[in-house]
């Protein structure tokens, strides 16, 4: 509910300066509710059409969590909010993904 409350300010603001960004980002709410269901059916679709499983989690605030969803070879990966009523919303998808942690760990001296 948060993002909503934010995007509405963000509109609002841009509308005086841009009607161009406004309208952009009516478009980017009008998306990413359109691409909500209940969680079960998007984990469903993920693992189904793109061999995703999650791989990632962690709570955003105390009603949504993140979860970030990629093939084990990491050729594609889906990032999804998951609400406190159970539906699960995709925020983003893209392919090729790499674990950069080892990468900037190691140099820094940190156990991996």
């Amino acid at each position: 509910m948060r993002w909503l409350v934010a995007l509405a300010f963000l509109m609002v603001f841009f509308m005086a300066a841009s009607p161009a960004l406004a309208q952009q980002l009516l478009v980017v709410r009008e998306w990413f509710e359109a691409g909500c269901a209940p969680r079960d059916s998007v984990i469903e679709h993920l693992k189904e059409r793109y061999g995703e499983r999650v791989i990632s989690r962690g709570f955003i605030d105390e009603s949504q969590l993140l979860e970030v969803f990629a093939t084990p070879d990491a050729d594609t990966w889906t990032v999804v909010i998951v609400r406190v009523d159970g539906s699960a919303c995709v925020l983003v998808s893209g392919k090729n993904l790499e674990n950069v942690a080892p990468k900037l760990l190691k140099p820094m001296g940190l156990p991996i």
